[in-house]
């Protein structure tokens, strides 16, 4: 039987034939890179401290310009120091009771991370009703893009350049109680004669009150207000809670205000009522009180002046 020829082996070309030829991959366009600003909206030059000039300070020629602070831990500092003036700006704008002074706890903080409050002490945050961040938990950073407020050179050292605008817009309550109030009768002041008015008119109230540590008169510049009209860098987020001198607190100053309404009614009975004064702070005729409002003038006084 004749055998049947082999077929000749297929010709398999090289790997290299076939290999196709990879395409160049296009490399992606540069990002634009970020532009700095330099300057506020209306021409004033803004600069970076260093840390060696945040530690020295700075005076002439810098006085003219504003600066930003890159560092979150020293940018914390100079809150801190913000928190505190507001915080007393804002205790005594409002009217004492009983001797003692609202409090005001102060937090400052921007989106970048920086974090500073007034609050001293641990366990500050018991017995209320916050709404605010817990304490003990650190500031997260919630816009990476976003710019820090800006800060300018006083007196040889930083401090936020909007704070004049800050302390210009808490406005002062005006104490209406009357002239001769609760320290009367720490004063053992005799006022049985209807003509012995030397008490009251050499008795100084504003000597009870305590005198303010911190700077209120920061008078607004130029610099100031451009700092604080830019549209590139923020203001910082302030956020405040009012304690009243009987330990209420208030998440508005509007509610304090309205606090502050009742605890003057309650002043001006107390004064009334036990002392003999008036609103105007005039001596009135000897009148027997009701038993209804010797009561609740004395209510008044052992809420305002035994508790404490």
């Amino acid at each position: 039987m004749p055998r049947t020829p082999k077929k000749a082996a297929r010709y398999e070309p090289p790997d290299f034939v076939h290999a196709k030829k990879k395409k160049a991959k296009k490399k992606p366009a540069p990002k634009p890179k970020k532009k700095t600003i330099t300057h506020t909206d209306d021409g004033v030059p803004i600069v970076n401290a260093s840390m060696a000039q945040i530690r020295k300070g700075l005076s002439g020629k810098a006085a003219t310009q504003l600066v930003r602070i890159p560092q979150v831990a020293e940018r914390s500092k100079f809150y801190v120091e913000a928190a505190e003036i507001i915080g007393e700006r804002e205790s005594h704008a409002l009217p004492y009771h009983g001797g003692r002074m609202w409090k005001v706890e102060v937090k400052v903080s921007d989106d970048k991370g920086a974090y500073g409050d007034n609050c001293k002490g641990k366990g500050r945050r018991s017995n209320n009703n916050d709404d605010d961040d817990e304490d003990g938990k650190k500031k997260k950073k919630t816009n990476y893009n976003a710019l820090t407020p800006l800060f300018r050179w006083y007196r040889g050292k930083l401090e936020l350049a909007t704070m004049p605008h800050i302390l210009e817009s808490i406005e002062e309550v005006e104490h209406n109680q009357s002239k001769a109030k609760w320290a009367r009768g720490l004063k053992n002041i005799d006022v049985s004669d209807d003509d012995s008015s030397e008490g009251e008119e050499d008795w100084d109230d504003d000597k009870y009150i305590p005198e303010a540590e911190k700077n209120f008169t920061m008078e607004i510049s130029a610099l100031t207000t451009s700092a604080y009209e830019d549209s590139s860098h923020p203001l910082p987020d302030i956020r405040r809670v009012w304690i009243s001198p009987d330990m209420q607190r208030f998440q508005s100053r509007k509610s304090a205000i309205a606090h502050v309404e009742k605890l003057t009614k309650k002043d001006l009975l107390i004064d009334r009522v036990m002392y003999g004064v008036g609103h105007n702070g005039v001596r009135l005729r000897p009148v027997k009180p009701t038993r209804k409002l010797a009561l609740e003038a004395g209510e008044a006084r052992f809420v305002r002046d035994g508790l404490w």
